[in-house]
């Protein structure tokens, strides 16, 4: 009995041929579903990236076309603005515009009978018109009418007296005036025209 040989012995069942191409089946099962996995999910983190280059490109195509029509609206706005500048300049001057119709009018309209202009000096002074004038008179009481008139007008309100009195060549009664605005009363011009 002591020469027996030893043997191992399986008693477990032998793996068959089907089994183990079941089993390298499921293997490569598991292998396809696992590339077919990352493949989707590299593929859906492709389209999901190029669906968001797609939009970014779209958002900068608007930022792009919104900055050109703000550049645009910018031009106009300046260009508004140089008009309504002009158009209030040009108001500016017509405002300041000497209109000597008017003047010649006012004083038509506020000059008493019997009071007659020798002399008529104007002179634009900034924004001030200024005025000589020099006349005679049959008496001083016209003198004195027409000095109040013309101080209550609204373009001769800043006239002052230089000179009033008795013609200065005796022959006759008339009185002689001067009137003027402060910038000409002791103009030098005035004495030479």
């Amino acid at each position: 009995m002591s020469s027996m040989i030893k043997e191992n012995i399986n008693l477990l069942p032998a793996k068959s041929a089907l089994q183990q191409v079941s089993q390298d089946f499921i293997t490569l099962t598991a292998l396809i579903i696992t590339f077919l996995a990352v493949s989707y999910i590299g593929i859906n983190q492709q389209m999901h990236k190029m669906s968001l280059e797609r939009k970014l490109r779209l958002v900068t195509s608007l930022n792009q076309q919104r900055a050109q029509e703000i550049q645009n609206i910018n031009t106009q706005m300046a260009a508004i603005e140089a008009q309504v500048k002009m158009a209030k300049s040009l108001k500016d001057l017509n405002a300041q515009k000497v209109t000597w119709a008017n003047y010649f009018k006012e004083l038509s309209l506020i000059i008493p009978s019997a009071i007659w202009i020798d002399r008529l000096l104007f002179k634009a002074e900034n924004s001030d018109i200024g005025l000589f004038l020099k006349g005679t008179s049959a008496n001083q009481v016209k003198v004195s009418t027409f000095f109040e008139r013309i101080t209550k007008s609204n373009y001769y309100n800043k006239m002052l007296i230089k000179y009033s009195g008795m013609a200065q060549d005796g022959s006759s009664d008339l009185v002689e005036f001067e009137f003027a605005t402060s910038g000409l009363i002791n103009n030098n011009q005035v004495k030479q025209q």
